[in-house]
């Protein structure tokens, strides 16, 4: 106890400053072989601290120390059984760990980010079922302009365009609009409506067969274009979906391929006769 109790003569600021100043760490506590470093102690401590309040924790987390390794000491106590169970227990996560790192590395080192369009029509269309809405959704562009704007009829033109010049809309948006969304983006119906005074309580009736819709009040005018839509129950269009699919592919590709650098191995082992099983 005698290195923890020496501890409360130092301030803070000393200690906070030693894993900077030292290059080899320099031990504060000793419990049999086990040692508390002075580097330990380090990240323990938020910026900002006072010194009063750093010490405090710095001799909190010290004493916490000394008490765990004191409990673990009496490891000997537990019955044999128990003891080999924790060590079978321990090498097991040890041996998860080391592979799922190795795993990690593997795919860092070896990056597959390409999924091909082809790859996310194909995935779709073979697995529709798993694609259900569960709200209503609308990819659109909307823009919301007061009624003293200049050029509101422009705005209207653009937006009931097949082709969207994205860059005149912004470049207009920018100056006169109070909210846009330029690009097309994907809105859950009712998040929409927050955005948006629709006139419908009926989304279906609203979207089937709608391009573009315009509405205003005492102050605004609102404008949308509706692009694609999906909804509540039905099959999810494809470009709403086409990220998640993206993620799917990605992942099956990596299971791949680290499951083919592991038979990579095992087949090198045989040939290397590594390998020996027993009856």
């Amino acid at each position: 106890m005698g290195i923890f109790m020496l501890l409360i003569g130092v301030s803070a600021c000393e200690w906070l400053g030693m894993g900077n100043a030292q290059t080899d760490a320099r031990p504060i506590a000793r419990i049999g072989d086990s040692y508390l470093y002075d580097t330990d102690l380090g990240s323990i401590v938020p910026k900002g601290t006072s010194a009063a309040d750093s010490t405090e924790m710095i001799n909190f987390h010290i004493d916490s120390w000394i008490r765990q390794k004191l409990l673990l000491l009496q490891t000997d106590q537990l019955p044999l059984d128990v003891q080999v169970n924790i060590n079978r227990q321990v090498s097991q996560y040890k041996e998860s760990l080391v592979a799922y790192q190795l795993e990690r590395q593997l795919l860092h080192d070896n990056p597959d980010t390409v999924v091909t369009d082809q790859q996310v029509t194909e995935y779709y269309e073979s697995h529709k079922d798993g694609f259900i809405t569960k709200d209503n959704v609308l990819l659109a562009r909307y823009v919301i302009l007061n009624n003293e704007a200049p050029r509101i009829d422009s705005v209207k033109h653009w937006l009931t365009q097949e082709e969207v010049d994205e860059a005149v809309l912004e470049d207009y948006c920018y100056q006169f609009a109070t909210d846009f969304i330029a690009s097309p983006t994907w809105f859950q119906w009712n998040i929409l409506l927050n955005e948006i005074p629709i006139a419908s309580d009926d989304p279906k009736a609203f979207l089937e067969g709608r391009k573009f819709y315009r509405t205003k009040d005492a102050v605004n005018t609102y404008m949308i274009q509706i692009v694609d839509y999906g909804l509540q129950g039905e099959t999810a269009p494809l470009d709403y979906v086409s990220e998640d699919i993206k993620k799917v592919i990605l992942n099956k590709n990596r299971l791949q391929y680290i499951d083919k650098f592991k038979d990579q191995l095992y087949q090198k082992a045989l040939q290397n006769g590594q390998i020996e099983t027993y009856e």
